[in-house]
Parts: structure tokens; C-alpha cells; sequence
């Protein structure tokens, strides 16, 4: 990059010399410590810049006539004596700057003999990099050869550092490198093995505590094993009785199991012969209602039928009544005529009586007397036949009359049969009732007792599994 125009804030603040400044670029951004700044002659110089420029340098470039120079930051900072922690800096910025050189081939170690930089500086460069003390600039002069022609207070001691060669840097590099590998490496071990004791102290604290817990928990795992060998043991005799007890209550099972297959071969017969009693009573119940609706059927026809009759007969019956008042005051006539025939019959008697006794007089009638005698007999005779005929009918009214009392007396018992029929009817109708609730309570009786054979045949039959499976467990157990 261009000095003048395009110079970076690293290497203005080394010209400058502003050391916070520069450590603050190199930790901020150390990629400036790589960037090369070039000085152009056809650039116009400004009069402070001349300074850091020397006639050897100037007299050199003559192989490029356009570039004054050309460094990097670690260049120019050998130009400005600087302090070990700048150099430090930019060595661990840009390490390869120390094997780099600039326009007229010099090292930055060629600058720092030049320019008077202490010993502590010049030391830390040859030990970052030994060779740069056999590296020859462009006018073929070491770092050594420079510094014998330069004016440097610790020139002495420089020059002693220089004349002991490469190669005894090369191995006082290698010492201090083992030395500080070794040092890390003791430190490293020591960290190691800090960590491992404290690791080891701490692994040993919990193993402590764990033995510790693990001892309790063992001394409550010892308790509880005793504890529960005791209850094994215990339970091993409870088992052993309980095995025997078992065993007996099998055998038990077994008989009883017997008794109830015959008890159920018996309630199954049971319940055959129910259903076959069952059937007939609900076929004779069926018949007896049929036969009971058939009476009641022929009960009412025979009801219609004797209604029927009842009203003939007291149609009879009032007709009959109609002619006993009508016969009644004809036997009321027939009174008044027999009294009038009874005093014709007198009067006839007596007429007789004067007839014969004039007759054995021998005296004769009168003829009014005769012709009303004659008149009289015509007269009795009709009222003999008239009585006859009274007495006949008295005999039919008489007969009807006594029809009259039996038509009364047969209604009377039709109008009891009818009641009796009534109550007959009510009392089969309540007795077919009561007869199908008696079938409805039997059939729900026979549905009750069916399911609760049903249920206690499963419930013995579900028993009887878990009670084999039970003792097959129980026979199957492991000894204690």
C-alpha cells in the first residue's frame, strides 16, 4: 500500500510512536501487521518525512527508481527503537515479518543493529529467528558487519551476542524450548495431577459415603433377610398345613362335586318333569277355559233363549191375568144365575111338589098354571145346561189358573237360575283369572328356579376349576 495515500493506522501510529495505541491495532486487528507500505519517488515528500531515510537506502533504490522504500510494520518499528512488549507484539502478529526483507534486502534485525535498539529487543529477535545473523542486505553486509559500522551504545554487548553464532542460539532456542515444553509440561502433570487428587479425594469421599450407605443398606438388607427367612420359614409350615388342608378340602370337592352332578343330573329330571307337568296343566287350563267359555256361550244363548221365554210367558201371563178378570166376573154372572137357578129349581120343586100332589088329588091344573110350569121346565133345563156349561169353563179357568201358578213359580226359578247363572259366570271368569296368574307365578317360579340352577351349576363348575388350579399351583410351588 501506498505510504502516502493509503498508509495503514498501524503503521502511522508505529511512525508516530504511539505504543497504547499500537498494542490496542495489533489485538484488535493483527492482519495489518502482514501489509506492506511502499514510499513512490514521483510522490511529492513532505519535509518531516525525510527522517527515517538514509543516503545508503536512498542510494540503493537506484535499482527501481519508482520505490524509495518498501517495509512492514516490524520495519519500521526497528527504525523507531521500540520496547519488548511492541516487538513482542508484532512478532506474535506476524512472525514470518523477522525472516522478510525490505527493498535493499535488510531484515528487520539489519534495522535494529543500525538503528541502536536495546539488547533485551535485538536477543528476543535472533532467538525468534537465528539465521537472520548470516542473512547479507543487498550491499552484502551482515547484521554483525552493520553494527560494527554503526554507533551503538551496547555495541559491545550486541556484538558479543552476534559473534556467538546460530548455531548456539539454535540450541539455547531448543533449551528454552524444552525448558518451557518441560515447564508446561510439569505444570500441565501438576494441574493433572491437582485435578486427579481433587478428583480422587472427592471420588474417594463418595466411595466413603456410598460404603457407608452401602453398609447401612446392607445391615437393613441383612435384618430383612433374617426377618423374611423367619417369615419363609413360617409361612413354609403355614404352606405345608395349608397343603394338607387343601388336599382334604380337594377330596371334599371331589365328593362333593359328585353329590352335586347327581343333584344336578336329579334337578335337571326335576325341572324335565316340571316342564312336562307345566305343559299339561297350561294344556288342561287351556281346556278348562275353553270349556268354560263354551258354558258361558251356551249359558247365554240358553239366557237369550229363557229371556225370551220369560217374556212369552209373561205376555201369557198378562193375558192369562186379563182372562181371570174377564172368567172372574163371568163366575159372578154364573153366581147370579145359579142363585136364580137355584130359586127356578125351588120353585120348580115346588110346582112338582103341587103338581104330584094334585095329581093324587086328581085335580086338575089351571092353565096358567100348567103353561108356566112347562115354561119353567124349558127354563130349567136351559139353566141345567147353562150350569153344565159354567161348571166346564169353571174347570178350564181352574186348569189356566193353575197354569198361571206354575208360569209364576217357573219364572220365579228362571229369574233364581238367571242370578245363580250371574254369579256362576263372575265366579268362573275370577277363577280363570286366579288360574292364570297361578300359571304366570308357576312359569316365573320355573324361569327363577331354571336361572338360579343355572347360576349355582356355573358358580359350582367356575369353583371347582379355581380350586383345581389352585391345588395345581399349590402342588407346583417351589420348596423354601
Amino acid at each position: 500500500m501506498d505510504y502516502f495515500l493509503t498508509p495503514t493506522p498501524l503503521f502511522k501510529s508505529i511512525e508516530s510512536q504511539n505504543l497504547k495505541k499500537t498494542l490496542h491495532i495489533l489485538q484488535t486487528k493483527p492482519e495489518q501487521a502482514s501489509i506492506w507500505i511502499v514510499r513512490r519517488c514521483n510522490t511529492s515528500l513532505p519535509p518531516s518525512s525525510s527522517s527515517g531515510s538514509s543516503p545508503l537506502l536512498s542510494s540503493a533504490t537506484n535499482r527501481n527508481p519508482n520505490v524509495v522504500w518498501k517495509r512492514l510494520p516490524i520495519h519500521e518499528a526497528c527504525l523507531r527503537n521500540p520496547c519488548v512488549n511492541l516487538m513482542e507484539a508484532l512478532i506474535n502478529a506476524y512472525p514470518t515479518g523477522m525472516k522478510l526483507s525490505d527493498a535493499a534486502g535488510r531484515l528487520p534485525l539489519h534495522h535494529a543493529c543500525i538503528h541502536g535498539v536495546n539488547e533485551q529487543v535485538i536477543l528476543k529477535m535472533i532467538l525468534v529467528h537465528p539465521e537472520s545473523m548470516l542473512v547479507e542486505d543487498m550491499w552484502g553486509k551482515t547484521p554483525l558487519k552493520v553494527l560494527e559500522a554503526s554507533t551503538h551504545k551496547e555495541k559491545k554487548r550486541i556484538v558479543g551476542l552476534l559473534e556467538k553464532g546460530p548455531g548456539y542460539y539454535f540450541r539455547r532456542v531448543v533449551e528454552e524450548e524444552m525448558i518451557i515444553k518441560k515447564e508446561k509440561e510439569r505444570q500441565r502433570t501438576k494441574e493433572e495431577f491437582e485435578n486427579y487428587k481433587k478428583r480422587h479425594q472427592q471420588k474417594l469421599a463418595s466411595m466413603e459415603e456410598t460404603l457407608y450407605q452401602e453398609r447401612l443398606k446392607f445391615q437393613e438388607r441383612e435384618a430383612n433377610h433374617t426377618k423374611q427367612f423367619i417369615d419363609l420359614v413360617t409361612e413354609r409350615d403355614q404352606m405345608k398345613a395349608q397343603k394338607e388342608r387343601m388336599m382334604k378340602e380337594h377330596d371334599a370337592l371331589l365328593q362333593k362335586s359328585k353329590k352335586w352332578r347327581g343333584t344336578v343330573d336329579d334337578s335337571a329330571s326335576g325341572l324335565m318333569k316340571l316342564r312336562t307337568e307345566m305343559n299339561e296343566a297350561h294344556i288342561e287350563h287351556s281346556k278348562v277355559i275353553q270349556k268354560m267359555n263354551k258354558n258361558l256361550m251356551t249359558s247365554n244363548r240358553k239366557g237369550k233363549k229363557d229371556a225370551q221365554e220369560i217374556l212369552r210367558l209373561t205376555d201369557l201371563l198378562q193375558r192369562t191375568k186379563k182372562s181371570l178378570k174377564d172368567h172372574q166376573q163371568m163366575l159372578k154372572q154364573n153366581e147370579t144365575s145359579k142363585k136364580q137357578s137355584n130359586s127356578s129349581h125351588l120353585i120348580l120343586q115346588d110346582t112338582k111338589k103341587n103338581y104330584s100332589s094334585s095329581q093324587q088329588e086328581n085335580t086338575p091344573l089351571e092353565p096358567s098354571t100348567s103353561s108356566f110350569a112347562e115354561s119353567m121346565c124349558v127354563r130349567v133345563g136351559r139353566l141345567t145346561s147353562e150350569n153344565k156349561a159354567l161348571v166346564e169353563r169353571n174347570k178350564d179357568l181352574h186348569e189356566k189358573l193353575l197354569q198361571v201358578d206354575h208360569l209364576s213359580q217357573l219364572l220365579l226359578t228362571l229369574s233364581a237360575s238367571f242370578e245363580s247363572l250371574d254369579t256362576h259366570k263372575d265366579s268362573l271368569v275370577k277363577l280363570a283369572e286366579d288360574q292364570r296368574a297361578e300359571i304366570r307365578q308357576i312359569e316365573s317360579m320355573y324361569e327363577k328356579r331354571t336361572t338360579r340352577i343355572g347360576k349355582s351349576k356355573h358358580s359350582f363348575v367356575s369353583k371347582m376349576e379355581k380350586d383345581i388350579s389352585a391345588l395345581r399351583s399349590e402342588f407346583a410351588l417351589p420348596r423354601v
